[in-house]
């Protein structure tokens, strides 16, 4: 039994759902499918749009042969992540007020925040 689903969204579209859930591995699975089904450039095949859990292909009805562009699907979801490389960390640093923001105090005054709430920031 495989660890996917598929089934068809309407007319023009069919999804490739993995287990509901948050889960880095099927992300990478889910992001390997959709870059995979770009890469076939499937007659027909309108957009890809992946989630945290699954892929839709959308496509045009009468420029598609459903049942090759299901058996190329079935296919793929079963080849799991191999080509979907390693994934890789991107931190994004963020700084607040000080120099980094020295219009803060003028903005939330503007927005009225200053009232109900007091933020106040360092410059480490």
């Amino acid at each position: 039994m495989s660890d996917w689903r598929m089934r068809l969204a309407g007319d023009a579209a069919v999804t490739v759902a993995f287990e509901p859930r948050i889960d880095p591995v099927i992300n990478a699975r889910v992001v390997a499918l959709a870059a995979g089904v770009r890469a076939a450039r499937h007659p027909g095949v309108r957009d890809v749009v992946p989630s945290y859990c699954a892929v839709t292909v959308y496509f045009d009805p009468l420029r598609t042969d459903l049942d090759r562009l299901w058996a190329a699907l079935e296919e793929a979801a079963a080849a799991g992540v191999e080509a979907a490389g390693p994934a890789r960390e991107v931190v994004v640093g963020v700084r607040y007020g000080g120099a980094a923001g020295p219009d803060l105090d003028e903005v939330q005054r503007h927005l009225t925040l200053g009232q109900s709430m007091k933020y106040e920031f360092t410059d480490d």
